[in-house]
This record gives C-alpha cells, sequence and structure tokens, in this order.
C-alpha cells in the first residue's frame, strides 16, 4: 500500500509504532537505572548474606511507611466501595461483588496492622509499632 492513498492510517500507524517503541525505550532505561542502582549496593558488601542483611534492613526502615500507605489505600477502597454502591442503582454494570470485593479490600488494608501484630504475638515476636 503506498503511503500516500490512506494518509490518515499512515500517519496513524506510525505515530502508534512510535509510541511503543518509546515505551520500550523508557521501561528499558527505567530497568537499567534500576540495576545500576542495585549494582552500588550489591558491590558493597562481601557475601550473599550481607547482601540479604542490607536488604531486610531496608525493609525494616521502609515498614512503617507500607503499613500507613496500606491503611491510607484501604480507606481508598472503602471510598470507592461506597460509590459504586451508590451509583448500582443507576448504572446495571456495577455488580455487588464488585462492592464487596472492594470493601472487603479496603477493611482487610485498613486492619493490616492489627493483623501483623496478632501474628507476631502468636508466634512470640515483639509486636510491630505504626508510630
Amino acid at each position: 500500500m503506498h503511503p500516500f492513498n490512506h494518509p490518515v492510517l499512515f500517519v496513524c500507524t506510525h505515530l502508534s509504532l512510535t509510541a511503543e517503541r518509546l515505551s520500550q525505550k523508557m521501561a528499558q532505561g527505567l530497568i537499567a537505572l534500576i540495576g545500576l542502582c542495585t549494582a552500588q549496593v550489591a558491590s558493597a558488601d562481601e557475601d550473599i548474606a550481607g547482601m540479604v542483611n542490607s536488604i531486610t534492613s531496608g525493609i525494616t526502615s521502609v515498614k512503617p511507611g507500607l503499613l500507613l500507605a496500606a491503611q491510607v489505600a484501604g480507606i481508598g477502597c472503602v471510598i470507592a466501595g461506597i460509590f459504586l454502591w451508590l451509583r448500582k442503582k443507576n448504572d446495571p454494570h456495577v455488580k455487588g461483588s464488585h462492592i464487596a470485593i472492594f470493601i472487603g479490600i479496603g477493611c482487610i488494608l485498613i486492619a493490616l496492622d492489627q493483623f501483623i501484630s496478632r501474628g507476631q504475638k502468636q508466634a512470640g515476636f515483639r509486636p510491630v509499632s505504626v508510630s
């Protein structure tokens, strides 16, 4: 097909292919950046045990922030579930199972720190405090 027979199709196809290539290059760049950042951390330790220790200490320092983020996400899920519940009357595509899933996931995320602390108490570990 000659590109001038259908110029709109030609432009749209080339824009779509360019956008796809650009997203692939951005993903490759992001992966390379992450690889460079983790390579410095990995090369600073002597052995695999040192790398594991540095990763676990990093996770420990991030844990309170993740618990707070989970609570915020849980509140967002509950609000989304309530919004879907109110919208169900006018929209036949909204199912009751979607509402229940959003509210259930929201409640689980809100109570995640309680689940963790209760599990740690039963296992004999020190309980986690969010603050």
